[in-house]
């Protein structure tokens, strides 16, 4: 995670620590120590100065950026801390995991301010609304669950979906809750009554990437069955206006950043383009790709709402530009879809390349600038500096490498050996096969 200012990246994992990087100078200035297990879960506060972690060990550690050193411990939950969040302004933290409970954490002096029993199985999901006073939470035991931040007291306990709960939203007003399930529908609720004011049917639970919202949190776009996306008010939770697709099923949509825009990917390939913000209803696509027979895997805008990226489940890369209409290029992944992103102003795009490499192209001409070489197995993740155009990516290698934009040039390789490497272990016996492999992927040599 980059830190607000862009300044700081952290980095965790099964070493049982977690790392501040100072993104100038590419050098480790902290090594964050003190959890006994795996840290799965690093999140900056909203100023920058404080870093929590959640770890395998069940506890939530807030650490100062500046010293490195853990200025509170958070304990209480029985599995592993799976998920954090942060309300919009940073006050308050709160934290989940696989036993249920939700706690909610005082983000500067680190006390437990409320643990919020109720879940039944596992939370896999917290939103707050966005004054800060409300959150929500959901997960495997089918309901939602809305929480009154300052008290601690279960408002409403929404039921109604038949399978897991993955996606929550509250409305800007605080007054509607949104939420989409496995179960295959989409429904809306009054956060004051409970009452489930609407329900939509034929939200496949495969397409559960078929769902936006809008810049604004305004919009709502949904996909259905029935070959048609849905664009609704979130405040009044009315239609406004139901787009026919055609003939294919609509996997996925997307809002550009500036909210004019709305791209449907369809599982035969097809993408349409629709206009938004005129007084008229969009009845029909303004630009469209054709059918290609392999189902859109990702729709990424870039910043500067100039162009759109699709990806496919045969790893094939189409560039639409929206200024003409004209698919600029169709290229070749080489991993998945997310290794795929956009450079601040739009204008240049890195994607993953062979032999673990990654390209990094003219946005408008699709000519390759640079070949970045050095991982040495797959690339899993690339992402921008929101304060520059550095360049951070992983890799299933186990390193984070930094990347100048401007030249191409790696900067650094931010690379934490395994905690048992060089270690051989003799006479292995009574462990399973799981535990097998994980000695071997802690660096481990098993004689």
């Amino acid at each position: 995670a980059f830190s607000p200012d862009g300044q700081w990246l952290a980095s965790c994992g099964a070493d049982q620590t977690a790392r501040l990087w100072d993104v100038a100078t590419t050098t480790l200035q902290r090594v964050l120590t003190g959890h006994r297990g795996w840290v799965n879960a690093v999140v900056f506060a909203a100023d920058g100065r404080t870093v929590i972690t959640g770890g395998y060990d069940q506890s939530v550690r807030l650490w100062n950026t500046n010293t490195g050193r853990q200025e509170h411990l958070l304990k209480g939950h029985l599995r592993w801390v799976d998920f954090l969040a942060f309300s919009n302004d940073g006050c308050v933290l709160a934290s989940c995991s696989l036993d249920g409970p939700v706690r909610l954490w005082d983000a500067t002096t680190g006390d437990l301010v409320h643990t919020l029993r109720g879940p039944e199985a596992a939370t896999r999901i917290l939103t707050f609304s966005r004054r800060g006073d409300l959150l929500a939470t959901a997960g495997d035991d089918q309901k939602v669950r809305i929480w009154d931040v300052r008290s601690g007291a279960l408002l409403q306990t929404l039921r109604g979906h038949k399978g897991s709960v993955r996606n929550v939203l509250i409305s800007p007003d605080g007054c509607a809750a949104i939420s989409a399930g496995h179960d295959g529908t989409l429904r809306v609720w009054n956060v004051t009554t409970g009452e489930m004011t609407r329900v939509v049917a034929g939200i496949s639970a495969t397409n559960r990437h078929a769902i936006a919202f809008d810049p604004t949190h305004r919009l709502l776009a949904y996909g259905t069955l029935k070959h048609t996306v849905v664009l609704e008010d979130v405040v009044t939770t009315q239609p406004v206006f139901e787009l026919n697709v055609g003939e294919a099923e609509p996997d996925l949509v997307a809002f550009d950043p500036s909210g004019r825009w709305l791209a449907v990917g369809s599982n035969d390939g097809a993408v349409l383009v629709y206009r938004l913000g005129s007084e008229s209803r969009p009845t029909a696509p303004v630009y469209a790709i054709p059918p290609t027979g392999a189902p859109v895997w990702r729709l990424l805008f870039s910043p500067d709402s100039a162009m759109l990226a699709s990806i496919r489940t045969d790893q094939s890369l189409q560039l639409l530009d929206l200024t003409t209409g004209a698919v600029t290029a169709t290229l070749a992944t080489y991993f998945g879809a997310f290794c795929l992103a956009f450079s601040r102003d739009g204008a240049q795009m890195v994607t993953d390349g062979p032999d673990h490499s990654l390209l990094l192209r003219d946005t408008r001409t699709c000519a390759v600038d640079h070949v970045l070489s050095g991982h040495r197995a797959a690339v899993t993740c690339i992402e921008v500096s929101p304060r520059d155009n550095r360049i951070a990516s992983s890799s299933v290698d186990g390193s984070i490498r930094l990347w100048e934009l401007a030249s191409g040039a790696c900067t650094a390789t931010l690379e934490v050996q395994d905690p048992y490497a060089g270690m051989t272990v003799t006479d292995v016996r009574g462990i399973t096969l799981a535990q097998r492999e994980s000695l071997l992927h802690l660096g481990a040599r098993l004689a």
